[in-house]
């Protein structure tokens, strides 16, 4: 409107310039066909011909606007659907956040046609349906969502593999992140969600590997919890088949950031004695407590039966001296006196255990110690408050 407005001026002004222009002289024009003839001045001629063309480009303009005012008006009609459906999935989002669950299915799906991305409304919505305990439900939004999208969208998969986890299906959880996992290898999540998959489903050689080439996508407290927890469970299998070359084997091929975790050395440790390598489980235990103090291990290296005392017990002492007096490291001493016929030594040892931190196995130990020197009443003693803790524990006072 406003570029008609601005020609018709221009044609005004043109026309004014004219009249002014030649208003002395102002000459004329003669048109002749057959026995018609036309004369009129110059300035009018030319005023005719810029009406004219204001008038032809006004009627193009009608015409054209005719012409194309269906496709305009469905455009227009498409751009309010699509406004409307976007409305409609922010009032959804807003309810699913605010755990109106039941009101945000509703409104995700209203207009979920019109929307250009509807995987986005019926992934919300599988998520809400989740909330419901309708699994039906989920399920459908979540088929809806792949025909939207397709098989191997990544919003999909994640999407499907999470509701999959939360609603107890394992082996379903797994195969989703998995063939997500496969589907887009370098995906940072789906390294996450397959690996909490394996980790769910007990699959811990494939966790393994998986960890050792792609960890960096989990987050690293999270990678060393599964790490540990998979090499773990592939010592227990080697050692709970007899199996010491396997399970050193095993041990090997974990890597040198793995071996370094407390519990995948106490696997190791606990592995090695039950399958009586207790020499080996001795060095195990001691290069570790180099680099950290772990008390199981210490407790696990003061239970070693087949070592030599009293070098057992040099070492223990030595640990003492570098680390103070800690529960374990004085049980592990009072053991190990005991072992040596040490009594009155071990005595001490237990009795400052006994004072630090009055646990069942101190009592325990305090009553064999009374049994082996002939002091059975102390060890009737030691035996009862023994007890008398142990049921105070399980009970919580």
């Amino acid at each position: 409107m406003i570029l008609l407005l601005l020609l018709a001026l221009l044609a005004l002004t043109l026309g004014g310039a004219a009249a002014y222009t030649f208003r002395s002289e102002s000459g004329y024009v003669l048109f002749a066909w057959q026995d018609w003839t036309l004369e009129t001045s110059l300035p009018g001629f030319v005023l005719l011909v810029l009406v004219s063309a204001v008038g032809l480009y006004l009627g193009w303009r009608l015409l054209s606007g005719a012409i194309g005012l269906p496709g305009r008006m469905q455009a227009y009609l498409a751009h309010r659907r699509r406004q409307r459906a976007q409305d409609t999935l922010i009032t959804g989002l807003r309810h699913l956040a605010a755990g109106d669950f039941r009101r945000a299915e509703i409104e995700l799906l209203r207009r979920v046609a019109d929307h250009p991305a509807a995987d986005i409304n019926y992934l919300a919505a599988a998520q809400a349906a989740h909330q419901l305990r309708a699994g039906e439900r989920r399920d459908h939004y979540l088929a809806l969502a792949v025909q939207a999208q397709g098989p191997d969208s990544p919003a999909v998969l994640s999407v499907q593999a999470s509701l999959q986890r939360a609603a107890g299906q394992g082996q379903a959880a797994l195969e989703t992140a998995r063939h997500f996992h496969q589907r887009h290898p370098r995906h940072p999540h789906a390294v996450r969600l397959y690996a909490r998959a394996l980790a769910a489903a007990g699959e811990s050689s494939v966790l393994l590997k998986l960890l050792q080439t792609q960890g960096e996508a989990v987050p690293e407290a999270q990678r060393q919890a599964w790490q540990a927890q998979a090499l773990g469970t592939l010592l227990r299998v080697a050692a709970g088949a007899g199996q010491l070359d396997q399970l050193k084997a095993t041990w090997a091929s974990a890597g040198t950031s793995v071996q370094a975790l407390p519990a995948a050395q106490r696997a190791y440790a606990e592995g090695l004695v039950q399958l009586g390598a207790e020499a080996d489980a001795a060095a195990v235990i001691g290069r570790a407590l180099k680099h950290g103090w772990d008390e199981p291990l210490v407790r696990l290296f003061g239970g070693l039966d087949t070592l030599d005392p009293v070098n057992q017990l040099a070492t223990l002492e030595q640990w003492l001296q570098q680390h103070g007096e800690q529960t374990a490291l004085l049980l592990a001493c009072g053991r190990a006196c005991m072992r040596n016929h040490l009594w009155g030594k071990a005595s001490s040892y237990l009795e400052a255990a006994l004072r630090l931190h009055p646990v069942p196995a101190v009592y325990l130990l305090l009553a064999q110690l009374a049994e082996r020197t002939q002091r059975p009443e102390d060890a009737q003693r030691y035996y009862r408050e023994g007890l008398t803790r142990a049921a105070n524990m399980r009970t919580g006072d």
